[in-house]
């Protein structure tokens, strides 16, 4: 019996090559687009998973508010983890660790075969990060060792390319040339789900002394404290004391601020913060591809559905003699049902191929490394799921349709004619449906593409087009960079150079208490940056008040922005000339510049001081003039050989750095925009069945209305006029969900565009044109068939 429906439906898809072939083109995009969504979804959601401490890990953070803003940073005061075990010992574990960004790594230091690289995955950490967080040890001593300075452990990446896999134990690695380790052990390498990729762990103890100096005064947001605990209720009540610990240790200076415990599930998905390595993705985008997947699926059923029913009417002598020959409706649904099925099959193994090839690009775009995981049980459910779901959305209308023929008058054509109210609404709700989903794609695209735009164009309040930035190596003397500075300067081609700890716009933020004029009011907190006399002509920062900074190496004046003067309720005139006292050193502020954004784009513009400081101007910057840009970098190597000749040259255009704030929006948009094109064209395949089934039902009113002297034109307005209202429904319901939707996901940039009712009209009237171009290529058909052929029977 199953042999013989397998059987008649494979004839029946032979016998209609053109529609089985639309209906599976529109299957095989629907699905090949989930099958990607899944996968990067299940990527994106399994990041930190693999830790067996998943549930009770907690990272510390910090929310400062005064006067209406709000600042938000992960970075803890280096002395608050003693203090924090001494006073809450109910915590169960917990760990500090100090993220090193990019720094100069010298492999066999003072051998011929001396190699000197720079990393992005180094950290200083305590010996309780590995009862924290699961990096095996393969080889060396336990993490005790962590208790003495100069102890480093390294992953087995780094040996098999440095070491050739050789023993490394005893071997001696340096770092920014003046911190000479020992490796003691050699760590699993990480995985690419992890918001901690460290090639590189260092004993804490080794930099300790020096990084507490500071105390309670400032804040880094590199430096970060995770504790354990299975019992959320003693966090919370930690959080509820938080307030009293503060006064006890910090003289109340941090008063006004509040610490909380983030989970470490919420980590990768929350931008709010900044992490490590920048790849963070926001959990409303997640779920935006997660709906793109699931609609994809839906309109790809719909669109079967409506090209399914179109062809039944067709079919409606084959299903009359059926039943006069004694077929049952049951028979006739298995019938339908074993089409859909095969169909499906087919989409789905067309789908498998594509998708592979579809991810290929992916893994490209996104640099990461995805393919379809046959292996996962969830995987082949996830497969199971849409064959029986697409199938059963897919067959089950047709099947009832084309079972419930009379057999009399399917064998009299009475069919065309009598077909009901009920069932001509049905296909009209689903390609209402349709209508919705591409009036919601094509908006909601626009509206991330436009967003996106706009971060990338908007005027920062800086230059940072043809500016290079370069980092110096820490363990060299000061001197030589300012050297490397003025040797920069004097090549032709560059406009300026300029040292500093930070770029204008960074994602290294560090942070300071300070008195102004002698007050009591070290509970305010600053963004702080050391910079030397040329960084407002490099970056263009215009001065409102007052003077640039003196040229010195030390603190000798201080420069703060509008939101500083907007902070103390007072006039830029006003500030200059008044004492402030920032870590501990008093200058009077001699200069007012112009806002600009020190943060992205998600963020409002911080008040900030800057001030030299040689000590922490590690950094320089340097604005090219010149139109041949790879002879100037290879001017800028030749010089920086010249300062230091056993260092790497490794250089970043600050456009290109600031830009990568904004990775994850410009990824959002580019797959929005694919997914919606693919979503759109299987709206057009699904409007094309409706439209084919109105042609057929409506044949010979078309002849009839020829032979009664209508025109093309006006047979084609017949047609077209269908689906006007529909669009115009489609419209209504789309725009208050597509703008509350929409609003949410630019609710996390502080700087945005607006959603004006241009972009939404625009949105309808894209939907308008795509269906009037689909309309009109069947309708033209209809309109110029000779009335003869649809009339002759009568």
């Amino acid at each position: 019996m199953i042999r013989n429906y397998i059987k008649t439906a494979f004839r029946s898809i032979m016998k209609n090559r053109v529609m089985t072939s639309v209906n599976i083109i529109g299957l095989t995009l629907g699905i090949t687009c989930s099958l990607v969504l899944y996968t990067l979804i299940n990527y994106w959601l399994s990041f930190n998973k693999h830790e067996s401490n998943y549930d009770s890990v907690y990272r510390l953070v910090h929310s400062w508010s005064f006067q209406g803003n709000e600042l938000l940073t992960p970075g803890i005061p280096t002395v608050l983890p003693n203090a924090f075990r001494e006073d809450f010992p109910e915590v169960e574990e917990s760990t500090f660790l100090s993220y090193l960004m990019n720094p100069v790594i010298g492999i066999n230091p003072g051998q011929v075969e001396e190699t000197i690289f720079q990393s992005s995955g180094v950290a200083f950490v305590e010996p309780s990060y590995f009862n924290l967080f699961d990096r095996k040890i393969l080889m060396g001593s336990s993490p005790e060792t962590f208790r003495e300075p100069n102890r480093v452990y390294i992953s087995t990446s780094l040996v098999d390319k440095y070491y050739s896999g050789k023993d490394v134990l005893g071997e001696r690695i340096t770092v920014n040339g003046d911190m000479e380790l020992e490796v003691v052990g050699v760590i699993e390498d990480h995985l690419e789900t992890s918001d901690f990729k460290f090639e590189m762990l260092i004993s804490y103890q080794t930099v300790k002394s020096q990084y507490e100096e500071y105390g309670w005064y400032s804040i880094s947001s590199d430096d970060q404290f995770y504790v354990k605990s299975k019992n959320p209720e003693v966090l919370a009540s930690i959080e509820n004391r938080f307030s009293d610990f503060l006064e006890k240790h910090a003289d109340n200076n941090y008063g006004v601020n509040r610490y909380y415990f983030q989970p470490l599930s919420d980590i990768h998905y929350n931008t709010a913060f900044n992490s490590f390595f920048g790849d963070l993705v926001a959990k409303q985008n997640i779920w935006a591809l997660g709906f793109v997947a699931i609609f994809l699926i839906v309109i790809a059923s719909i669109n079967y559905v409506n090209l399914a029913t179109a062809h039944a009417i067709k079919r409606a002598k084959e299903v009359g003699i059926r039943k006069v020959m004694g077929s049952s409706r049951k028979q006739l649904v298995f019938q339908v049902f074993g089409e859909a099925f095969l169909i499906v099959l087919c989409s789905i193994m067309i789908s498998l191929g594509f998708a592979e090839i579809s991810l290929t690009w992916l893994n490209s775009f996104m640099d990461i490394e995805l393919s379809l995981a046959f292996e996962e049980v969830r995987f082949i459910l996830f497969l199971l799921g849409i064959f029986f779901t697409v199938s059963l959305l897919s067959g089950i209308y047709p099947a009832l349709v084309v079972s419930g023929y009379n057999p009399i008058k399917a064998l009299k054509t009475d069919i065309l004619e009598k077909t009901s109210k009920k069932k001509l609404t049905l296909r009209h709700s689903l390609v209402l449906v349709q209508f919705f989903v591409a009036q919601a794609f094509i908006t909601g695209t626009m509206i991330v593409y436009f967003q996106t735009q706009y971060l990338n164009n908007k005027d920062l309040g800086f230059n940072k087009e043809s500016v290079v930035a370069m980092s110096t190596p820490s363990g060299e003397p000061d001197e030589k960079r300012k050297l490397f500075r003025n040797k920069l300067a004097r090549l032709s081609g560059i406009e300026g150079a300029t040292l500093m700890s930070t770029n204008p716009t960074s994602s290294s933020i560090s942070e300071s208490n300070y008195s102004l004029d002698g007050g009591d009011d070290e509970e305010t907190v600053t963004d702080v940056k050391r910079i030397d006399h040329n960084y407002l002509d490099v970056f263009d920062i215009p001065i409102l008040v007052g003077d640039n900074l003196p040229e010195s190496d030390t603190v000798r004046g201080y420069l703060v922005n509008e939101a500083f003067a907007r902070r103390e309720q007072t006039t830029s005139e006003e500030l200059i000339g008044l004492p402030l006292e920032l870590n501990g050193l008093e200058a009077p502020i001699v200069g007012v510049v112009k806002d600009f954004h020190t943060r992205n784009l998600r963020q409002e513009i911080k008040p900030l001081v800057m001030s030299s400081r040689l000590e922490h101007q590690q950094r320089i910057s340097a604005k090219i003039s010149a139109l041949d840009m790879e002879q100037m970098l290879a001017q800028i190597e030749t010089t920086w050989g010249t300062v230091y000749p056993d260092y790497p040259f490794d250089y970043q255009f600050l456009d290109e750095y600031i830009a990568n704030f904004y990775r994850s929006e410009r990824r959002l948009s580019k797959i929005i925009s694919i997914f919606s094109l693919v979503a759109i064209g299987i709206s057009c395949l699904g409007l094309f069945g409706l439209v084919t089934f109105i042609s057929n039902q409506k044949v010979k009113e078309v002849g009839i209305r020829k032979v009664l002297g209508a025109s093309i034109g006006s047979i084609m307005i017949l047609f077209n006029k269908e689906f006007v209202k529909l669009i115009f429904i489609a419209f209504a319901i789309a725009v208050p969900i597509v703008w509350f939707f929409m609003k949410e996901w630019l609710s996390q940039f502080s700087y945005k565009i607006e959603m004006s009712p241009w972009l939404f009209a625009l949105g309808f009237i894209s939907t308008l044109i795509l269906a009037f171009v689909t309309v009109s290529y069947q309708s033209l058909r209809a309109a110029i068939a000779n009335p003869v052929k649809s009339l002759r029977n009568e």
